[in-house]
């Protein structure tokens, strides 16, 4: 796990040195071990630790190294291979490296390291670009072909790790951070404006392919690879290698997909604890984290000891630490919990917006955020994180909508009534079920009829909506669906924009925030394939219950509490007291003068909505923690608006 960064030019740059330090240094919590720096030029080339050379290069590349696979100076990058022919810069970890290497010194590949490094330059020595294809494991990384003239960047199929690029006067720059894209004179600071109303009205990020909250810095996208020649940097080509596909139902029976399902999950496991440093787990109580921790025991066997961290919510109806109490239990692990405060979050939320580099979606995000800060604190570098789990097998409430709409489209009728009855019981279901389904049913033009029925409308009173048309923002909904297969189809939109890209880019900031690894062993592709390819009964059944064939899997794994748990919590945070508590500081913000001078802003409304909500006239929002959020990403980062 680390930060890269580099460029590819045909423009003569100056002070590359003081450049190329000032983008390692704002990447050093990604990999505060070890930094490296290579640049080439025609057939010069220079590398080292210090600050880069002062001459101007054809390509650059930068690395801050994390240490956990080879700890030695041989895992050292930017990394060369056949001669100084490839260069990498790479982010992440292959987990399958071993058997890869095996099968490359077969081929008669020779390696001087330990380190999975290593094996994808040789991979793509041997195979080429189809060498991502064999890869399992979450990676950005780039390749320099100095033979070829080529520069190579790939991203893994989940989106996992991060990798940015923009274009500037004809040079291509690419990193693991945003701001780091930004000390690169020139670099565009200007907002989406379709991306500012998603956030604030819905809460959405990273749900448009290769889009990011700044109109003119792109993400590569998940499951695809970019290539570009040295002699044209402004041009470059797209692939995608992979992506999640809603396979023919596999015809097991359900006893069979438990048993498969249990074996992937804990082959996942077992590579995933490959590491030369040792490795913790957080744990939140409920099925996911539960799972992991529990199966970390299971693989390791009996007498292994690692250590589990864990936020609690000093809230009644989110306070979920009798289950992780539970889970330590059993499992002998050693637990750490974290109780945030509102005055520990007012005098942290600049420092959790600045890692971040865009807005988050909630103040949940904090109590991630601490939970890392926690685990850095014991001095652990590796984490396993049950990420994923809900957006493959359905763990959300409003998935119950998308099983919903699958019955009445294929004509189960009573079925879909039944289902409603059971439905309605869970916890915090209710009334929102009507929406949930509506926005399946409706064609997205009516979305917002259910949405007035529960007070969600669309819009909001402070939103200056002629701006919002002016710019040619669509106002609408995430969420759609035509398949008869409405939840499997739903499944697949939430995996790969509406849902779990933003949550990745959440956790790899919270945890390299604080210099930590975090490992989601939920997300390969043998897991996803096979979850996809089960029938919607298997992951909801007729009761309403969710992730029903992997519950099953753990029974016996996992203990009887948490197995016989039906609610949702996650990482819930007690998000309008603290936003009250910090009355001041709210206050101070929505008149700050980063405020005034935002144009899609109707200051007069803005104020009295949030002055009804402190005096109990209006329900609290999440849009007003979103609102801040904004404002004060907007003055960290000098973002500008149209």
């Amino acid at each position: 796990m680390c930060g890269i960064a580099g460029l590819v030019t045909d423009t003569h740059l100056k002070s590359v040195g003081s450049l190329s330090a000032g983008m390692i240094d704002s990447m050093k919590h990604r990999g505060p071990d070890d930094h490296g720096w290579m640049l080439a030029t025609g057939e010069r080339i220079a590398k080292g630790r210090l600050p880069a050379l002062d001459f101007s290069p054809e390509v650059m590349l930068l690395h801050c190294r994390l240490s956990i696979q080879d700890l030695s100076e041989s895992g050292w990058q930017p990394m060369s291979f056949s001669g100084e022919r490839y260069f990498i810069v790479f982010n992440g970890e292959i987990y399958n490296f071993k058997e890869i290497r095996a099968t490359l010194e077969q081929k008669g590949h020779k390696f001087c390291s330990s380190s999975d490094t290593e094996v994808i330059l040789a991979a793509y020595a041997q195979w080429g670009e189809s060498a991502v294809g064999r890869f399992v494991g979450m990676f950005a990384f780039a390749i320099f072909d100095r033979l070829e003239k080529v520069l190579f960047l790939a991203r893994d199929g989940f989106g996992i790790k991060p990798l940015y690029y923009t274009v500037v006067n004809n040079t291509f720059i690419f990193a693991s951070e945003i701001p780091t894209l930004m000390l690169f004179p020139g670099v565009s600071r200007q907002a989406d404006s379709q991306a500012i109303y998603d956030y604030l009205r819905f809460g959405a990020s990273d749900h448009r392919p290769g889009k990011t909250m700044y109109s003119n810095i792109q993400q590569l996208l998940p499951g695809h690879t970019l290539t570009l020649s040295v002699a044209d940097p402004s041009n470059f080509t797209l692939k995608k290698y992979w992506q999640p596909t809603l396979t023919e139902h596999c015809g097991l029976s359900f006893e069979d997909a438990v048993v498969k399902l249990r074996e992937l999950f804990l082959e996942s496991i077992t590579l995933h604890l490959r590491s030369d440093v040792p490795v913790a787990a957080s744990l939140s109580g409920g099925l996911d984290s539960s799972a992991v921790v529990m199966s970390m025991g299971k693989v390791m066997g009996a007498g292994a000891r690692f250590d589990t961290f864990s936020f609690i919510a000093e809230e009644e109806g989110i306070n979920e630490e009798q289950w992780v109490d539970d889970v330590v239990a059993a499992s002998g692990a050693g637990n750490y919990k974290v109780r945030p405060s509102s005055d520990e979050f007012s005098a942290d939320v600049d420092h959790l917006i600045k890692c971040h580099g865009e807005p988050v979606y909630s103040t949940s995000m904090y109590a991630q955020y601490r939970v890392c800060k926690l685990i850095a604190k014991q001095g652990i570098k590796v984490v396993l994180d049950g990420q994923g789990a809900d957006e493959i097998l359905a763990g959300y409430l409003y998935y119950l909508g998308a099983r919903m709409t699958s019955l009445v489209r294929q004509g189960r009728y009573i079925d879909a009534g039944k289902f409603a009855l059971q439905a309605w019981q869970r916890p915090g279901v209710g009334g929102q079920l009507i929406n949930f389904t509506g926005e399946f049913l409706l064609p997205r033009h009516l979305h917002s009829l259910p949405r007035r029925l529960i007070g969600q409308p669309l819009s909001t009173p402070w939103f200056d909506n002629d701006w919002f048309e002016e710019q040619g923002v669509v106002m609408q909904t995430m969420r759609s669906s035509y398949a008869k297969d409405a939840l499997r189809e739903q499944l697949l939109q939430t995996l790969t924009s509406t849902g779990l890209p933003k949550l990745l880019r959440f956790l790899d900031r919270n945890s390299m925030a604080f210099s930590i690894e975090s490992r989601v062993p939920f997300l390969t592709p043998a897991i996803v394939d096979f979850v996809f390819s089960l029938p919607e009964e298997y992951l909801i059944d007729a009761q309403g219950n969710s992730k029903s064939v992997f519950r099953e899997a753990m029974r016996g794994i996992i203990p009887d509490s948490v197995y016989n748990r039906r609610d949702k919590v996650g990482f819930i945070t007690p998000e309008q007291r603290w936003m009250v508590h910090m009355n001041d500081f709210v206050d101070e913000t929505l008149h700050s003068s980063e405020a005034r001078y935002m144009p899609f802003l109707l200051q007069s409304a803005l104020r009295e909505v949030w002055a009804d909500i402190k005096s109990g006239k209006q329900p609290f929002t999440r849009q007003i923690w979103r609102l801040v959020n904004v404002i004060r990403w907007s003055k960290i980062y000098r973002v500008q608006f149209s």
